[in-house]
């Protein structure tokens, strides 16, 4: 899609990650007045590769809480370029959950975790990948209540 405006040519569209683009125009184009381009033009780009990214798609569910069923062991979110996510979990009380929910997430959040753990992750690389993200240690479904899960990844800067 090109479209002139005075003396220049924008290009735009959906371009692949980590690939390489030459864009040539010809010494047969002619501007509005017949004249042709001397000699031709060309021109190379290459993009770069995907953000790193984890992204719970959180319009499926609804506002900063998410309810699940208590027998769900996974999250369902999307992953770009991640080798592991570093998961952190805990329980919360009816009256933690009501204060976080009032005041929200308090600078000591931690106070609350109880488990950490890695998932290893095998990622396709440059691809936005939809998958479970574990909610316990090697997938384990929680009992029914109140939990926090926290998590990160090491190409994910904070």
């Amino acid at each position: 899609n090109a479209a002139p405006v005075a003396g220049w040519v924008y290009l735009n569209g959906q371009f692949n990650y980590s690939t390489r683009y030459t864009i040539t125009l010809s010494d047969q184009i002619q501007d509005r007045y017949g004249a042709r381009l001397t000699g031709g033009a060309e021109l190379s780009f290459e993009t770069g590769p995907a953000e790193p990214s984890l992204v719970v798609p959180i319009d499926m569910y609804g506002g900063g809480a998410i309810f699940i069923p208590a027998s769900t062991d996974r999250l369902a979110a999307r992953l770009t370029n991640l080798s592991a996510l570093d998961l952190q979990s805990g329980a919360l009380t009816i009256d933690d959950a009501v204060s976080i929910g009032v005041n929200g997430w308090q600078e000591n959040w931690g106070q609350w975790v109880t488990r950490s753990w890695q998932q290893p992750l095998d990622l396709p690389y440059n691809q936005s990948v939809l998958m479970g993200v574990e909610l316990a240690p090697g997938g384990e479904a929680l009992d029914p209540g109140l939990y926090l899960l926290y998590a990160d990844a090491p190409e994910i800067e904070s």
